[in-house]
């Protein structure tokens, strides 16, 4: 008999297993649905079908890769999450698509489109609830564009941010932008990310992304929960609460305060008073394997500190360059990686050392990476000698950076003092060029 509808004798065999019979190419689409699971012991399933499962079971679809697959974790709440799968009920149980389809639509892109397309072929009036939401809220199933700050999405994002506060929504775009204007730095940006949360987008790479810790989170899936707190706090606290923790670097004091807990690892690890390099690094690696251009088309350069800091100004060329890349993905993509392990380690003139030590990664051939990981760390003191890197990169302005690093230092703490023993602008710059005349270039 069929093993799915049990009514009639079944002439179809799976072809993969061999153990299971059905009556009809029917029948055998709607079990796989179950089937695929024990079908093939120890060959993972495509998250489509884990989806399906998800709906036939009325459960919200707890694989992380699902979720991230398909929109969950871009949900802010679990009305959102239930209108999504909502959506997903419909195509595949009232609409029949079969999970290998709508595999293949995320597969190619073209998700969105396709899902339009399916309920368009129906009726209206039995399209329901769950697909006029939809229209409104694609953008939990849209690949994130590199053009993070576009005018129009800047100008959605402020008004976004304004009507939260409680202003006017029929409010001018001029007052709009002359309050926007009106607020410090620190404030146009927290400003800026309550209109990305209010309009439901998740930060992508970026100083938001760095600024408010979204560059420490391991995976999406730990980012979406992020966002999902910072939406939550947003509705308990006040914008001027907000922006003085920002400003004080003391975020993870206000989740603290009003009990919002499951992000405060992932916070306390960025929220300093002295932004590290490595947060820049992994923006560097996550624009290059994500976009692989900037939003003009050309190719993305590593910020001058990363450059420094982690190698990538020893590179002879773009082979070179593209190896240094693959290692940092590499690391990156570990799920026992610490970046601030990395950052100290980068300070420390120990970058091979610490790679090495790395029993997942293979830094081969190893004369190679023993020159790309240097670095002028440790900083040398006035007197001693110079490190090897100083004196062997033939990038002039590297060697002075490295040499003259120090000076810059104690020039600054000249600065500071200045106030108390009355210096003048005179003798300042006759300080720094007297320390400046010691730097060997």
């Amino acid at each position: 008999m069929c093993d799915f509808c049990n009514e009639k004798p079944g002439t179809i065999l799976c072809a993969s297993c061999g153990r299971v019979r059905y009556c009809s190419d029917r029948c055998q689409e709607r079990a796989l649905c179950d089937h695929v699971f024990s079908c093939k012991p120890g060959v993972p399933v495509e998250t489509a079908y884990i989806l399906a499962k998800a709906v036939y079971l009325d459960l919200f679809p707890s694989d992380v890769q699902t979720r991230i697959d398909y929109g969950f974790t871009k949900a802010l709440d679990w009305r959102q999450e239930s209108n999504l799968l909502g959506l997903y009920t419909g195509l595949i149980k009232l609409l029949r698509i079969p999970p290998r389809v709508i595999h293949d639509w995320r597969v190619r892109g073209v998700l969105i489109q396709e899902i339009v397309n399916a309920y368009e072929k129906i009726p209206a009036s039995y399209r329901g609830d769950y697909y006029p939401w939809f229209l409104q809220n694609r953008h939990l199933l849209r690949v994130n564009s590199p053009k993070l700050d576009g005018p129009i999405k800047l100008a959605h994002f402020k008004r976004a941010a304004w009507t939260f506060l409680g202003q006017p929504s029929s409010s001018a775009n001029g007052k709009i932008n002359t309050y926007f204007r009106s607020l410090p730095a620190y404030a146009k940006q927290c400003f800026l990310f309550y209109g990305s949360l209010c309009a439901q987008q998740q930060p992508g790479p970026g100083r938001t992304w760095i600024g408010f810790g979204f560059c420490a989170a391991k995976d999406l899936y730990e980012e979406c929960q992020l966002a999902r707190d910072y939406y939550q706090l947003i509705h308990l606290c006040t914008f001027d609460e907000f922006c003085s923790a920002r400003s004080s670097c003391s975020l993870p004091d206000l989740f603290k305060a009003y009990g919002i807990k499951s992000s405060l690892g992932i916070l306390n690890t960025v929220c300093r008073p002295v932004r590290q390099s490595v947060w820049d690094l992994k923006e560097y690696i996550t624009l290059v394997y994500e976009y692989g251009v900037d939003a003009d088309g050309e190719p993305i350069l590593p910020p001058r500190p990363v450059s420094v800091d982690y190698g990538f100004v020893n590179c002879a060329g773009e082979r070179e360059k593209k190896k240094l890349q693959e290692l940092y993905k590499r690391y990156f993509s570990l799920s026992m990686a610490d970046p601030l392990e990395l950052h100290n380690a980068a300070i420390a003139g120990r970058l091979y050392k610490h790679m090495a030590e790395d029993k997942n990664i293979i830094l081969e051939p190893k004369k190679l990476y023993m020159r790309l990981l240097q670095n002028p760390y440790p900083l040398v003191f006035p007197g001693s000698q110079s490190s090897s890197f100083a004196n062997s990169n033939p990038d002039p302005l590297v060697r002075t950076w490295a040499t003259g690093t120090l000076y810059l230092w104690i020039g600054l703490l000249v600065l500071a003092l200045s106030g108390a023993y009355m210096l003048s602008f005179s003798s300042l710059v006759s300080c720094f060029c007297a320390l400046f005349s010691h730097v060997n270039c």
